[in-house]
Order: structure tokens, then sequence, then C-alpha cells
């Protein structure tokens, strides 16, 4: 068993576990008790959010199809009033979108189901050690702020292997993002200032 090094004001490293199948919450729950995380598990979206900004975890193993609010909104809620907390989404939900979702609304880690115990710990293990520094769900693109909700929202709009340059994608005060129907030519990547994305 490899010790996990401890990280929270209590000295010991405190996981939630937010999963409505509840064997495999207990499953979870023991497989990540062996590697030496404390754990506690609750089974729906709205218990999850309320002890993940009470309980004082250091992580927090996330569902997203979640009875009472998915694992996305509850991801979403968090960063929005500045709770920090390393969010690890596991979910069976596998696909490119799906996982770019979870990244995109703040969440810093997704694991796909069916999953090894081993990589789950070890995930969670690096996400500790980052700690949960502030990670605001906007990027700075000066002189103007990319909303990665208002990216989030344009990807149906992006075309199959399309590069679109930031400066499409840009919302200001002085400039509303474009009219969804909009065409966006495709454009060569340039110092990594274009958005790439293949449908």
């Amino acid at each position: 068993m490899r010790p996990v090094a401890p990280v929270s004001h209590t000295g010991r490293v405190r996981v939630l576990v937010v999963e409505d199948e509840r064997r495999l919450a207990a499953a979870v729950k023991r497989g990540l008790e062996a590697s030496g995380f404390a754990v506690d598990i609750t089974f729906d979206g709205v218990s999850g959010l309320h002890m993940a900004r009470e309980g004082g975890y250091d992580g927090v193993v996330l569902d997203i199809m979640l009875p009472g609010l998915s694992g996305y909104k509850v991801c979403e809620k968090l960063r929005a009033e500045e709770n920090w907390v390393p969010v690890l989404f596991l979910s069976a939900k596998d696909g490119e979108y799906d996982q770019a979702d979870g990244l995109d609304l703040g969440g810093d880690d997704y694991l796909t189901k069916p999953f090894s115990y081993v990589v789950l710990a070890a995930r969670l293990r690096a996400l500790l050690r980052r700690g949960a520094a502030p990670r605001p769900a906007v990027l700075p693109v000066a002189p103007q702020y990319l909303s990665i909700s208002a990216m989030t929202s344009l990807r149906p709009m992006l075309p199959t292997m399309s590069c679109v340059p930031w400066r499409r994608l840009l919302r200001s005060s002085s400039k509303p993002l474009q009219q969804h129907g909009e065409q966006h030519e495709p454009h060569h990547r340039s110092q990594g200032q274009d958005f790439c994305r293949r449908r």
C-alpha cells in the first residue's frame, strides 16, 4: 500500500465520493481506504454539493448522472462560489464532449468507468499534490477574457476539424459573441492561439 501524505488541516486526507450506485460507491470507498484515504460517500447531487461545501474535504470524486443535481452542476456551483476543492469526475459517460464539458466546467480530472482502482488512487494523489489553488473557469486572452461556459456553448457551431481563432470566440462588453449560425472558416493553428476540436 502506498502511503498518502496528509494535506488537510486535520492531518488526514479526506475524500468525498458522490455516486448514486450504492454498491459501486461502497467499492470505491473500500478501494480508496485501502490506499490510505479517509472516505465519506453520498448518493445524490444535492447532498454531495452540501458536503463538498461544508465538509472540508481534500478532494471530491464525482459521478455525473446523479439524482437531484448532476455532477456537472455540482462542480459548476462549487467553482462559482470560488470553492477550489480538487474534483475528479468518475463517470460512464465516455464521449469526448462529455469529458471536455466536465473539465471546462471546473473539473480537474476525468476518469471513465470501468476503471482501475490503482489509477483512481494515483490520479487522486496527483490532484492532492497540486492542492486547492484558485482555478477560475475564465481564460485570460489579452486584452479580453474567454469564458469557459461561452466556449462550451459554442461547440455545436464548430465545423469538423475546424480551428477557430480565439478572437472569434471572445466575449466582451463591446463585442458580443457571434450569433448562432455564422460561418467559421477553417484556420491553421498559429502560435497556440487557435481553438481546435475534432467533432
